[in-house]
């Protein structure tokens, strides 16, 4: 299940790109964990990538350089906010078109 997520930067050491109170809109690969960078697809198009998670807690993770707020703003299992489903269509062999359709009165 993806989750769109706003993430803000709030503490750590000075960044020429990052700076504290920089924020990031997007969908994350997973949630953070610990041992694992977090990455997320930003609405821009771009990819936000940290150092390894060191410490999650609620609301927020810890980098070795920083310390991120994250707040969840959608939860969905596709990025449209619609649940997916697979459909399985049997194609039929016949010498008519119309054949193997429903009609009307057969619906």
């Amino acid at each position: 299940m993806s989750r769109k997520v706003s993430v803000k930067r709030t503490l750590g050491e000075k960044h020429p790109h990052f700076s504290i109170g920089a924020a990031w809109e997007g969908w994350e690969l997973t949630p953070p964990r610990v041992g694992e960078i977090y990455v997320l697809f930003t609405e821009k198009g771009s990819v936000f990538r940290t150092s390894k998670v060191i410490q999650v807690g609620p609301g927020n993770f810890k980098t070795r350089n920083s310390l991120y707020t994250i707040s969840v703003l959608q939860e969905d299992n596709d990025s449209s906010g619609h649940t997916t489903q697979e459909l399985t269509v049997a194609q039929h062999k016949s010498s008519s078109p119309s054949e193997g359709v429903p009609t009307q009165a057969e619906q």
